[in-house]
């Protein structure tokens, strides 16, 4: 892929009606998962889109000179279908493992990568431009009243989720090799967990992500055991 060079970063929701940026996003998926990471996502256009993305929230990471570096998606609970509705994904969960949460409260989140270049930018607190990306899902999620996530991504970026941003994600499937750049999973997410989570692992962080959304009792999901999974 084309290098980026190092800058300020932003991350925007995209407007699905607007022509130009519409261009600029699906071109940085169909590079990014269709050519750099190998994924079987482009269609016979040569283009990583799919009747998903038109019932989705999809967010940019815009880096300083307007280049769209990183993409993710949210596809909430009334969409026609999720990717875990399709196969191999839909074969893949493991039904004694998954906690079975409520579609109508749940989103499935994809589509999230970053140019390498880009991906460990920044700000002036010390939150990376990847964590921005994902912290755009989580606060969309939260204010379109989703408690839960489902996903389907590396291992290794979920047990990176899990390390850094306190995302503490159960893995409800068997890990798997798609491409030659990781091995897949799929696995799912309490966002009123994660919360705990935050406020007990990094109260900082915790201020940071949750910035501008409303800020749940924090005694009251503590009493519901919470704290101790």
């Amino acid at each position: 892929m084309a290098a980026v060079g190092a800058g300020s970063f932003r991350v925007e929701q995209l407007n699905l009606r607007d022509s130009q940026k519409c261009e600029a996003y699906f071109r940085f998926r169909s590079e990014y998962f269709g050519h750099y990471l190998g994924w079987e996502v482009l269609g016979e256009d040569g283009v990583d889109r799919d009747d998903i993305d038109a019932q989705s929230a999809h967010f940019c990471l815009i880096v300083g000179d307007g280049t769209v570096a990183g993409s993710i998606r949210v596809t909430p609970p009334m969409a026609r279908r999720w990717m875990l509705d399709m196969r191999p994904f839909s074969d893949l969960i493991e039904h004694g493992l998954d906690p079975n949460y409520p579609r109508a409260q749940s989103a499935e989140v994809s589509r999230l990568g970053a140019l390498p270049g880009v991906a460990g930018l920044t700000d002036d607190r010390g939150y990376t431009a990847a964590q921005a990306l994902r912290r755009a899902a989580y606060q969309h999620s939260i204010r379109s009243g989703s408690r839960y996530w489902y996903v389907i991504a590396y291992r290794a970026l979920i047990e990176r989720l899990r390390r850094v941003d306190y995302l503490p994600f159960k893995i409800i499937s068997p890990t798997v090799r798609f491409d030659p750049r990781g091995r897949t999973c799929v696995a799912c997410l309490d966002l009123a967990e994660a919360y705990v989570r935050m406020a007990l692992g990094d109260p900082a962080f915790l201020e940071w992500n949750n910035a501008g959304v409303p800020m749940p009792d924090l005694a009251v999901l503590m009493g519901s055991g919470m704290e101790n999974r």
